[in-house]
């Protein structure tokens, strides 16, 4: 896959594919990750279970669809809550989709620092066609996708 920075144009050659369950592995920027699904990149880092505990209840996919929960990680205690904000039909470079949007709050539990994250996903595709995060530290990120091979 590739993907471009919105703001940038960046583009970054990347690898998905999928394990047990609901975890996908992927190479970002020569980097290997885990997440749980398409919605909470450093929640197996963080101990979320490969069924998803607690984000399992998200599924099926359905506006409106909301959970909240705690997790460890970098040292730090954080607050999420991730919803299913609606659907969308969105156009990338990559084609069109018809998309969930995913709504994604995090704040650190001791701490000022919060964000809010939004991701396009794909059923058709498995996986999300466009990201936007930003904290309140006034940084983040606009990525979309270019292609899938």
């Amino acid at each position: 896959m590739t993907w471009e920075n919105m703001d940038s144009g960046e583009r970054v050659e990347g690898v998905v594919g999928r394990t047990s369950g609901r975890i996908v592995s992927w190479i970002w920027k020569g980097r290997s990750f885990s997440s749980w699904g398409h919605v909470c990149i450093d929640c197996v880092a963080a101990g979320i279970a490969p069924d998803g505990g607690v984000l399992g209840r998200l599924y099926p996919l359905e506006v409106g669809k909301a959970v909240t929960f705690s997790r460890n990680w970098g040292g730090q205690s954080w607050r999420d809550r991730i919803s299913v904000a609606g659907v969308e039909r969105i156009e990338v470079p990559a084609g069109t989709f018809d998309t969930y949007v995913l709504l994604r709050q995090s704040e650190q539990v001791d701490g000022d620092w919060r964000a809010e994250q939004r991701t396009w996903y794909a059923p058709e595709l498995g996986w999300v066609v466009r990201f936007e995060g930003f904290n309140n530290r006034g940084t983040g990120e606009r990525w979309q996708a270019v292609r899938f091979d």
